[in-house]
């Protein structure tokens, strides 16, 4: 074997075509290097701008909430009110029922004159003597006057037994009619 049949032989150096592939291989990672932190810093920025995004999205739901939870509060409070004026007007109907009682009216002449069931009419006078009755017994008791609206509450909204009389039962007469009793 002669010197000329190996490449190039230098005293510990590489042939120029070996340091060019080198070069190129340390350029192409260097390369690849740069391009994975650029990615990386990219990545980076989208999961900061995905925090910031979710962290505002967060606090505007916690200031919707809590407007949604004023508002309703809100409606309570009204709902409320509404229930308070509501039963002072019922209390009203019931003091105007039983003064056209009072003055000489039939519960039917006063349920026919106020467009009201007779049913209604005598709730509407029977709570305003309760409540009366009850004044007179005992001054100082304010379960009267919520007692008394909830039975005017009862009569305009027909759900509950007129005080002071039975509840009336469907019972079949002699002549085959059903009638209430």
């Amino acid at each position: 074997m002669d010197s000329t049949d190996k490449p190039w032989r230098g005293s510990g150096s590489r042939p120029p075509e070996v340091t060019e592939r080198l070069q190129r291989s340390r350029d192409r990672l260097r390369d690849l290097r740069a391009a994975q932190r650029l990615r990386e810093r990219l990545v980076g920025a989208a999961v900061k701008e995905y925090l910031a995004a979710w962290q505002a999205i967060s606090r505007i739901e916690q200031s919707c909430d809590g407007e949604v939870a004023d508002l309703q509060q809100q409606i309570l409070d009204a709902k409320a009110r509404a229930q308070i004026a509501i039963a002072e007007h019922h209390q009203q109907q019931a003091v105007a029922a039983a003064a056209i009682r009072a003055h000489g009216h039939s519960d039917e002449e006063t349920a026919e004159l106020l467009e009201i069931s007779v049913k209604q009419a005598r709730r509407l006078i029977a709570a305003v003597n309760v409540e009366s009755t009850s004044r007179e017994s005992s001054t100082d008791k304010p379960s009267t006057t919520s007692r008394a609206l909830r039975e005017i509450d009862a009569v305009v909204h027909d759900d509950a037994p007129i005080i002071g009389e039975e509840p009336a039962v469907e019972q079949r007469s002699d002549d085959g009619s059903d009638q209430m009793r």
